[in-house]
């Protein structure tokens, strides 16, 4: 069964949310958000990964967990940056949030801190909040909303590395995907080719060096092109000569060659 995931980038508009060190919070989130989007697109199947916005718009709060709603998602994740001098990640859920609510809050926060850590960022206090929020309140189904960073802190320096944007917003997917059980995307691995061994044709190699010596001195072969694939137009050269070297060898212990080469035909052509 398809799962619907919603993503919801806030703020938007005439909205800008947090505003600081030549940042705005509406392009950060949204620029999350899509990100997110691609990740789960490209890692997970069996899901329809949705925004509520896609581009620099405003939506009411309340507007939002009606997509949401109409959409019947099965899970609600609003996308923020955070403001007022701290530093660190956090995340909401409603006050009387459900226990689906709250098993998403823990898995979404495991991987968002994992992922943090790497950048030298921590959980801003107790990073399992709730909070009467609007789109967390009014969703009908799990719903939890993140604050990635501080704008107007030091943290705005990450805000800043595209890096970071990309991994936070993989480890936000991760968390939902986890939530959802969502099958990883099987990866085919290409076969490999098989290696072509280049041979130097005019020559011959070493196990072949005596045959192809006595062959040579024989008359069989002409001595060039010794590693060269043989044509049938060889072969029938090569038969020829085979053929005229037997009639002289047999003509020289017997006598009469034209006989013998009569003979010979007569055989050849009643084997056909």
């Amino acid at each position: 069964m398809v799962k619907k995931i919603k993503i919801d980038p806030g703020h938007g508009g005439k909205d800008p949310g947090g505003v600081a060190n030549d940042l705005q919070e509406k392009n950060i989130v949204l620029d999350i958000s899509k990100e997110m989007k691609r990740y789960l697109d490209e890692e997970y199947t069996d899901h329809k990964t949705t925004l509520t916005r896609f581009t620099d718009v405003f939506i009411a709060f309340s507007e939002r967990a009606n997509i949401a709603n109409r959409t019947n998602a099965d899970v609600f994740i609003s996308i923020h940056v955070n403001a007022g001098g701290g530093t660190g990640y956090e995340s909401y859920i409603y006050t009387k949030a459900s226990a689906n609510s709250e098993k998403l809050q823990t898995l979404v926060n495991a991987e968002a801190l994992e992922t943090a850590k790497k950048y030298g960022l921590r959980a801003h206090g107790d990073d399992k909040k709730r909070g009467n929020l609007a789109v967390v309140r009014e969703t009908n189904m799990p719903a939890v909303l993140t604050e990635i960073a501080f704008i107007d802190s030091k943290d705005a320096e990450l805000l800043k590395n595209r890096d970071f944007i990309k991994d936070m917003a993989s480890a936000y997917a991760r968390g939902v995907a986890k939530y959802l059980d969502l099958p990883v995307k099987k990866t085919t691995v290409p076969k490999e080719e098989p290696k072509v061994v280049e041979t130097d044709i005019n020559k011959v190699s070493n196990w072949a060096q005596s045959s192809w010596d006595e062959a040579v001195a024989n008359g069989y072969f002409d001595g060039t092109r010794p590693g060269a694939s043989i044509t049938r137009e060889e072969v029938a050269i090569v038969v020829n000569r085979l053929r005229s070297i037997l009639l002289k060898l047999i003509s020289e212990n017997s006598g009469d060659i034209k006989a013998l080469e009569m003979k010979l035909h007569e055989i050849e052509k009643q084997d056909q």
